[in-house]
């Protein structure tokens, strides 16, 4: 017979496989050696293969290798029941590809290798091109898009196969895939996102669908909707979409920390949708338009509210209220309107264009401002001038001092740095050698500013942990690398004596709270560094005793007592922002806006005017065609939206989830989530869960957006009585079709038994409970009845 002998990824070896996994990040898999050393080795391999390939050839007969086996690992997840787990995949495609290098070597091209160890759209043309075949695929057909995957894939085969197929391995084509699989980006384990999918919500059991972007952003902006708007080009609608939750667009448009984009569903496909560019792209285009009709509230209600602080808190809470009639104020201690934007953020980040254009509009609405206001506030006096409520929005502009034994005067904090940076950098003076100490976006802010001032040479960033553990962006760190800063890890500094900073090596111990792993000193192990100037970025500091002055309640440990909208123990005092929350994002300042807007027009009695995504007007068939044609479709992003041509291709990457999601569907292998078009349902279709086919493998749990198991939680058609007691999800069993239709049906652990008409009308409902579910009765009839009558091939 024809054969291809299966072999094991572990024929590399241990020491191999460990090293690999270090160069591309994969440090987190725990491998095992004796599923190295138990099983077979190279050289066994290599002398069975040379008494096998000459006899095939002496029979007739095609032989070769099948490469690769998944890779045994240790289940250390405590996800699954046995002690060891099997990787396949991304991960799993360097160690294959270079062992079907280093056996093509070996037999100089003659050996036949058959491909299975993490084939997909991006290297399939390769491996056929250079004569590896046949290519099976397993785990990409396991995402989302799942057998639809194979399409692409075999269009991009299609034109190969007409040409001739080379029927030798081509050494060279191969040796280079090889090495760009060990060192090119794509399988680094930073390539992408390896943070957490779900959204903080349980999984109902019927209508479900969701934008994780949209549960993600702490403003929870209609990111697909105008994502759709920006396609259609009708730009002027989607930057007022933006704008009804986001006074800030343009600066948003440079500098939001993007947490929507982690949770973007095309990070299972390739990358994430550009979202924050797409918003820039909206601000800039629609904003000239919008600004002409902008003009402030029509009716003024003649509330006073003092915003004390000109910073994203400040501003947002301003212009949401100012948009509701309230006479807002705004009283800014420093010239510049901004606040932390304006002051520190580096322009080479956040152009001063973006900040003015934000706050044109904001004036535009009818807010106030008076700069140069005194930094001593006083509540009570602002309550005698008329302001009825009062939003404290004065940021945590003070950097945490590092202490260190020695010369303290080169120890500068970085905001103070960043500061004076972006008031002129020639006029800085800090030396030839900075050391910035601390992980956060400050620290990388600083030390890329430190690196393009005149007359510095050398800019470090000091962490006493290693680069895995740094909470900055990884945008922020990657930026901070390109422009040259050098990145010391493991390093606790100590003390600065005649330009000597010295620092305790560290290592890591067992985690901590936060769950990053503790540091822990070395003992005697020290590293001295040449250093001019030291950069303090190990947090900011909120002045407490200005609030305390004015009777704002704070715990024992430092936290500002507030409601659920940010009012604190005064009555008709907010407190927002950095202030509130300690060093914090621009989107998170202005949902703490946004909840004080929301706490003051509840105590006024107004209700708020919105602009709703279901307010946008799309031709509800193309959107259906759209997305669906999506499906299953690789389209890498572009690195810039430099032109309208790349704007509109980036707009057709996303995948509208909040629309259609259906990923427990694409990613089932066995079809045992189904999706049912059901009227009266504001989702495209429901999702029906068929016992009868779900091995519970749990591959629809792992996709699932929500904290939920869709073969656990979704509505269910069992098949028989047996499988259904066996059970304990909530779902129906056809049990007879005489006279009435008659269902078991059982809904939170409690049966009862539906008949129903030929109409579908429920005829009775025997049971001795009353029912009490969190879903709709009427609604889950429909599904029912529904499965019935348009589904009859689910049932058996």
């Amino acid at each position: 017979l024809h054969t291809f002998l299966k072999m094991n990824p572990t024929l590399h070896g241990y020491e191999y496989v460990k090293k690999t996994f270090e160069k591309l990040g994969y440090e987190h898999i725990t491998l095992k050696e004796e599923s190295f050393t138990q099983d077979m080795q190279y050289e066994d391999a290599l002398r069975m293969l040379n008494v096998l390939l000459p006899f095939a050839r002496e029979n007739g007969v095609e032989f070769g290798a099948k490469l690769s086996n998944t890779l045994a690992v240790v289940n250390d997840k405590g996800l699954l029941p046995t002690d060891e787990m099997y990787m396949s995949g991304r991960a799993l495609y360097p160690l294959t590809i270079n062992l079907a290098k280093k056996l093509t070597y070996e037999f100089n091209g003659e050996l036949k290798i058959s491909y299975a160890g993490g084939a997909n759209w991006f290297n399939v043309e390769e491996l056929f091109e250079i004569g590896i075949r046949p290519i099976t695929i397993a785990t990409d057909l396991l995402k989302p898009g799942g057998y639809y995957r194979l399409n692409q894939m075999a269009i991009k085969l299609e034109d190969l196969m007409k040409r001739s197929i080379p029927q030798k391995i081509d050494l060279v084509k191969l040796d280079k895939l090889a090495d760009n699989a060990i060192f090119g980006k794509r399988y680094h384990r930073e390539a992408r996102s390896h943070l957490p999918m779900k959204i903080n919500k349980n999984l109902e059991m019927l209508k479900c669908f969701t934008a994780p972007c949209v549960e993600t952003c702490p403003i929870h902006q209609d990111v697909p909707e105008y994502i759709r708007l920006i396609g259609e080009k009708r730009y002027l609608e989607a930057f007022e979409l933006i704008l009804s939750k986001n006074p800030l667009p343009h600066i948003t448009g440079y500098i939001c920390d993007h947490q929507c984009m982690y949770k973007c569903v095309r990070i299972d496909y390739e990358e994430p949708v550009l979202i924050r560019e797409l918003k820039r792209v909206a601000a800039e285009t629609g904003f000239t338009e919008y600004s002409k009709k902008l003009s402030p509230a029509v009716s003024p209600n003649g509330i006073k509210i003092a915003v004390i602080g000109a910073g994203p808190a400040g501003l947002a809470s301003a212009c949401f209220l100012a948009r509701d009639g309230f006479d807002v104020t705004v009283f800014e201690k420093t010239p510049k309107i901004g606040g932390t934007v304006v002051h520190t953020i580096p322009r080479f980040r956040l152009p001063q264009k973006a900040i003015e254009r934000d706050v044109e509009l904001i004036k535009k609405m009818g807010v106030k401002f008076q700069l140069n206001s005194n930094e001593n506030i006083n509540i009570s006096d602002l309550k005698s001038k008329g302001f009825k409520y009062i939003n404290l929005a004065i940021g945590a502009s003070r950097s945490r001092m590092l202490k260190l034994e020695g010369d303290t005067d080169s120890i500068l904090g970085a905001i103070k740095f960043l500061q004076n940076w972006n008031k002129d950098p020639k006029a800085l003076n800090p030396g030839r050698n900075i050391a910035v100490i601390g992980g956060g976006n400050s620290a990388m802010d600083g030390a890329r500013a430190a690196r393009k001032t005149p007359g510095v040479e050398k800019v470090y960033i000091i962490y006493r942990r290693t680069i895995k553990e740094m909470p900055a962006d990884r945008e922020e760190l990657e930026n901070a690398l390109k422009d040259g800063v050098i990145f010391k890890e493991l390093l606790n500094p100590v003390a600065l004596n005649n330009g000597i900073l010295k620092c305790q090596q560290m290592k890591l111990g067992e985690p901590d709270a936060s769950g990053r792993k503790r540091p822990v000193p070395i003992q005697g192990k020290f590293t001295e560094m040449e250093i001019d100037t030291v950069l303090s970025a190990i947090g900011e500091i909120v002045d407490y005793d200005l609030l305390s002055r004015n009777g704002i309640e704070i715990d024992k440990k430092g936290n500002i007592c507030v409601n659920e909208c940010n009012e604190t123990s005064v009555e008709n005092v907010f407190i927002s922002g950095d202030a509130r929350r300690g060093p914090s994002t621009v989107v998170e300042s202005i949902a703490d806006a946004q909840s004080v807007a929301d706490g003051i027009l509840a105590k006024e009695n107004i209700d708020r005017e919105r602009v709703e995504p279901e307010n946008c007007k799309f031709d509800y068939a193309t959107r259906i065609k759209d997305i669906r044609a999506k499906k299953g479709v690789i389209v890498p992003t572009v690195e810039m939206l430099s032109n309208d041509e790349e704007t509109a291709a980036e707009t057709r990457r996303c995948l509208e989830c909040n629309f259609i999601c259906n990923k427990c569907v694409e990613v089932c292998p066995n079809r045992a989530n189904i999706a049912i078009k059901v009227a009266g349902f504001q989702d495209e279709n429901q999702i029906l869960h068929l016992d009868g086919f779900c091995n519970e493998c749990g591959n629809c749990e792992t996709f699932c957006p929500y904290n939920g198991a869709p073969y656990k939680d979704k509505f269910t058609l069992f098949w028989n009585e047996a499988d259904m007691e066996e059970n304990s999800n909530n779902g129906f069993l056809l049990l007879s079709e005489k006279n009435n239709i008659t269902f078991k049906l059982r809904l939170d652990q409690q049966f009862y038994l539906l008949n129903m008409n030929s109409e579908g009308e429920l005829t009775s409902l025997e049971t001795e409970y009353q029912i009490k579910c969190k879903q709709s009765f009427e609604a889950i009839l429909d599904v029912i009845w529904t499965t019935y009558k348009k589904y009859r091939y689910v049932f058996r």
